[in-house]
């Protein structure tokens, strides 16, 4: 019997985990229902970690509906922040099975605009003036307009911000309606965005708004544009299918727009299917862009294309099969560009990877897996510096004239490793045992011409064998104090997010090895020394071993 009420009382937790509401936990595991990037902290609660190098906002990943939801012991006398007031003082929040609420919306039988709606007397449309502290639950759809867009405006606040939502992922109700939203500290989520798509206009000011857990897909323009926008969170939705990204040719149909805006997240989205780009900036002059860890694939276009802005951060991206576009990451030159990082992505069956033609600025690539495409890797002659990243099986590797190119793998290059005539260092480059192509006048100092011994290229596994050449023989680029003195973060990390470095020195490539090791025997030593002999490890690799060597292993 006590055996079944435990397994009751654990059915319980991971129910309201999956609600949002349970944080607490004992391993990462148990924050998977909260979504990508939640983590168990120290104090055993499910907090969301950002991508490496990108900050977390203040504001939309984090808050749930439940924060009104008052606990045993707590009334409005006590807790008038848990409160809401429906017109006769402060009152708890109603509850229908699904957290608490102030406003309930569903068109599918008899409903009544006279009110703010129950479970037995819904509202028919969803309300257009939302007061701070408010919770719209919206079920039924779908909703329709003849109208050019609705536009809903919420006045919340950083204590008190407005929901509009849809129960959870399993029941969202269907928008088809162009949305434009006005105001402050407003939350959508697990919405059906069918045929519509969201505008945050010039024309009406907001800031703080968070779009969540929540599916876009089927109209004829962008998903979501901003412009004008401030503090904005697009977190974990899928977006797809916005124009027709079969056709011929190319039509500025994207999945996020983002013009005049400052402070965006585009984090652990999945973009795909759009006639344009996945994410493009474009018109004044975006600032301080965050995008990290999405996957963002077979668009017709690229799948991120920054024309304009400063301070973007693209980190920890999945970019893969882009076999008609200029570019998995297409870097412009159409206006104000400075300080663009792209580090730590993941970039895959592409015609290009990392295109800079034409750009009159530096943009920092570093810690990027290139791999596998019939195209160059890095191409342009505006990036650099372009440091630990690992480029493999594609037709030309780095292909920048004036870069500073330090501590990358390059391997299997059907055409040439390099093209550059200023800066090559520390650089570990290989074909198979025939000679690799440098085109340009700079020599590469304190290159290394070998295999890298990565434990499974064939399977995208690009980290290094406990033999490989590159362990301890790169440098520290100077680009990492520089990120870290512009943002305050520290990205001195590979690919994985292990700290560098772990060893005597800096390994080359994107993967630090982990070279910990407890003890070293004699017959090792010398095998270790043979394999020093034939060039097939470094004497940094070797020294470390030394260092670990007892005679009574």
């Amino acid at each position: 019997m006590r055996k079944f009420f435990n397994l009751l009382v654990l059915l319980f937790v991971i129910f309201l985990t999956s609600l949002g509401f349970a944080q607490l936990c004992n391993t990462d595991v148990d924050c998977t229902p909260r979504g990508p990037g939640f983590e168990c902290n120290t104090n055993n609660q499910c907090e969301w970690q950002p991508p490496i190098g990108i900050p977390a906002p203040d504001f939309g990943i984090e808050e749930t509906h439940y924060m009104y939801q008052l606990g045993d012991g707590e009334d409005c006398t006590t807790n008038p922040e848990k409160c809401y007031d429906f017109g006769n003082g402060l009152e708890p929040y109603k509850d229908a099975g699904n957290g608490p609420y102030t406003h309930y919306v569903d068109n599918s039988g008899d409903c009544d605009d006279g009110s703010d709606g129950t479970v037995d007397n819904p509202r028919c449309e969803i309300p257009r003036n939302l007061e701070a502290g408010s919770v719209v639950e919206v079920h039924g759809g779908p909703y329709t307009t003849t109208s050019k867009y609705v536009l809903v405006t919420a006045n919340g606040n950083l204590d008190h911000p407005v929901f509009l939502r849809g129960v959870n992922k399993n029941y969202m109700p269907i928008i088809s309606i162009p949305l434009r939203f006005a105001g402050s500290h407003l939350i959508l989520e697990y919405l059906d965005i069918d045929g519509g798509n969201i505008n945050l206009h010039e024309n009406q000011a907001q800031d703080f708004i968070a779009i969540r857990y929540s599916e876009l897909h089927n109209h004829t323009r962008h998903a979501i544009l901003m412009d004008g926008s401030r503090d904005i969170v697009i977190y974990n939705n899928y977006i797809h299918h916005y124009g027709d990204w079969q056709l011929p040719y190319e039509s500025d149909i994207h999945g996020a727009e983002i013009a005049s805006a400052d402070r965006v997240w585009m984090v652990d989205n999945h973009i795909s299917y759009m006639q344009g780009d996945g994410i493009q900036t474009y018109g004044g002059n975006p600032r301080y862009l965050y995008i990290g860890r999405n996957e963002i694939n077979n668009n017709r276009e690229n799948a991120i294309d920054i024309k304009v802005g400063e301070n973007i951060i693209i980190s920890e991206n999945s970019m893969h099969d882009y076999i008609r576009s200029t570019g998995a990451v297409r870097l412009n030159d159409e206006g104000i560009l400075d300080n663009i990082w792209v580090i730590y992505n993941d970039i895959y069956k592409n015609m290009y990877g990392i295109n800079t033609y034409g750009t009159t600025f530096p943009a920092y690539i570093i810690g990027n897996k290139i791999h596998d495409f019939d195209g160059p890797a890095i191409r342009g002659g505006g990036a650099g510096p372009i440091v630990n990243n690992v480029i493999y099986n594609v037709e030309r590797g780095i292909e920048e004239e004036n870069s500073q190119i330090i501590n990358n793998i390059i391997s299997q290059v059907s055409n040439f490793h390099i093209e550059n005539n200023v800066d090559l260092r520390n650089n570990l480059l290989w074909q198979n045992g025939n000679p690799v192509t440098i085109h340009g006048t700079a020599s590469c100092i304190d290159c290394i011409e070998a295999d890298p011994l990565f434990i499974d290229p064939d399977n995208n596994n690009f980290k290094l064998s406990e033999s490989s050449p590159a362990i301890d023989t790169g440098i520290e680029s100077d680009v990492y104090a520089e990120f870290e003195s512009l943002y305050r973060i520290d990205i001195r990390v590979d690919f994985d997010g292990n700290p560098r470095p772990q060893g005597t020195g800096w390994d080359i490539g994107a993967f630090e090895a982990d070279e910990t090791v407890s003890c070293v025997s004699t017959e090792q030593l010398l095998e270790y020394i043979d394999q020093w002999n034939q060039g097939s490890v470094s004497m940094p690799y070797l020294i470390n071993r030394i260092a670990t060597w007892k005679t009574g292993c």
